[in-house]
């Protein structure tokens, strides 16, 4: 499969993010038109209202050509700026959270409280066999993970039950334990697993660029 992508905000043109205003008809009508453009994949950062995964379901169950997914996982990024921390346990515990609330609604599998900023709802639609896989996280603010390795020196790396981070810096130890509890999770809950990435970017690339 070559995968040729389409990232989808979750604001519209007149509303703000936060107010989740996407309707089913819109998506639906996304749906045909990124179709039309030839791409087959689209990339999402956090979670969409009901909405967006009942058509999402519809088009791919009466398509020859299927578009999948990549669906991220939202951290808030307020605590963790304000804690300076990946491993304080108010930035761990609500990342996980998100993770498992994200892991069931594509399996659908997921009743979502209201909560302001967020789209919520019943989840009743199982996307998961268009899923290409997770992408954890957000563009990690650089000053907050410097503090996090600063602040964690004894931590070397992670070897958890299916990822591993050897001779690593305290964040991507704690990426790769973040990884670990997403795949080991949705094995427990859906006995299926799906790749794994995080979101990055130029701050913090790994990579060497020649």
């Amino acid at each position: 499969l070559l995968v040729k992508g389409v990232n989808m905000g979750i604001a519209k043109p007149g509303a703000f993010p936060g107010e989740t205003k996407i309707k089913k008809q819109e998506y639906a009508r996304w749906f045909e038109q990124i179709s039309e453009m030839n791409a087959n994949a689209l990339r999402v950062y956090t979670i969409h209202p009901p909405a967006f995964y009942e058509a999402l379901y519809e088009y791919n169950r009466n398509s020859e050509n299927p578009i999948y997914l990549f669906h991220g996982v939202w951290v808030n990024e307020e605590t963790f700026l304000e804690k300076d921390n990946a491993f304080d346990p108010l930035v761990t515990d609500e990342f996980k959270e998100e993770i498992q609330r994200t892991v069931d609604l594509i399996h659908g599998n997921a009743e979502i409280e209201e909560r302001p900023g967020h789209a919520s709802g019943n989840y009743l639609y199982d996307v998961s066999p268009y899923l290409l896989g997770w992408i954890l996280g957000v563009e990690w603010d650089p000053e907050a993970v410097v503090a996090t390795n600063d602040k964690n020196p004894s931590i070397k790396g992670y070897d958890g039950a299916y990822i591993m981070a050897k001779d690593a810096n305290p964040f991507e130890a704690w990426l790769a334990q973040m990884m670990d509890f997403t795949a080991t999770y949705e094995a427990k809950h859906y006995e299926w697993q799906h790749p794994l990435s995080f979101t990055n970017w130029v701050t913090t690339d790994l990579l060497e660029h020649p």
